[in-house]
């Protein structure tokens, strides 16, 4: 597990550690393992969760560790959008 700055949260579903991030309108689990190739970069903010950038050049954010959002690596991502859609459709942190 990398040491970051952001906190950590169990996910409900796998055992991985995620961090979610401000996408500006709701909460987004990402895995907190980086990973090369990633599309999403998290900047530290003065207050609340890290901002969640969504990109695809890989020249951006030179230096800033890649991650992926943990829907894309978690085993239990079909349950969690399943249940998310039962409950009208609110992202919260309450998925993981």
């Amino acid at each position: 597990m990398p040491v970051t700055s952001f906190p950590l949260v169990a996910c409900d579903y796998c055992p991985a550690m995620v961090i979610f991030g401000d996408t500006g309108r709701t909460a987004m689990p990402v895995s907190a393992q980086p990973v090369p190739g990633g599309n999403i970069v998290l900047l530290a903010q003065p207050l609340g969760a890290p901002r969640v950038v969504v990109t695809a050049d890989p020249h951006a954010y030179p230096g800033q560790p890649r991650y992926v959002t943990h829907f894309d690596d978690c085993p239990g991502a079909t349950t969690a959008r399943r249940r998310e859609r039962r409950d009208g459709g609110v992202q919260s942190e309450t998925l993981f």
